[in-house]
């Protein structure tokens, strides 16, 4: 269900149920969430990370494969119940929502979508040569963003 948020600074938090994302979401909700601001936490699903090289599955084994992708979105279920009662503990305005997808462009999506005014995340902290290779989610978030991004870092 989504709350009128038409006089409301909409603020997009990206939550992965990291350690890392749940210090992002108190900071954010420290420094930066006022009495006008409305909080998008969103936690998004990857299914595609299921069928990678080297999986120890047989991936045409559709059996395997329903049974893989249920467990995924287990816990994802689990991380947004989670997210849920961080969001109602903290008592403000906001949603939780869960999407599938790549992290990154699923975000700058909802963003636009939501008509979000500022995206929060936190960072990992990958090493240069890893960020190079296996990208990060906040770097895409940055550099494909078009509202300010906040990467909140320890």
């Amino acid at each position: 269900m989504m709350a009128d948020t038409t006089e409301s600074q909409i603020n997009i938090v990206c939550m992965d149920g990291s350690e890392e994302a749940d210090k992002a979401f108190q900071w954010y909700i420290r420094n930066v969430h006022g009495d006008s601001s409305y909080v998008i936490i969103v936690h998004c699903v990857d299914h595609r990370k299921l069928n990678t090289y080297g999986s120890i599955w047989d991936p045409t084994d559709y059996k395997l494969l329903i049974q893989t992708f249920r467990e995924e979105e287990r816990r994802a279920d689990q991380t947004v119940e989670k997210l849920q009662q961080a969001l109602d503990a903290s008592q403000v305005k906001g949603e939780v929502v869960k999407l599938s997808g790549e992290a990154g462009p699923t975000i700058i999506k909802i963003a636009e979508e939501r008509k979000a005014n500022m995206i929060l995340t936190g960072c990992r902290g990958l090493g240069t040569i890893r960020r190079t290779f296996l990208g990060s989610v906040s770097d895409y978030i940055i550099h494909h963003s078009h509202v300010p991004v906040l990467v909140c870092r320890h």
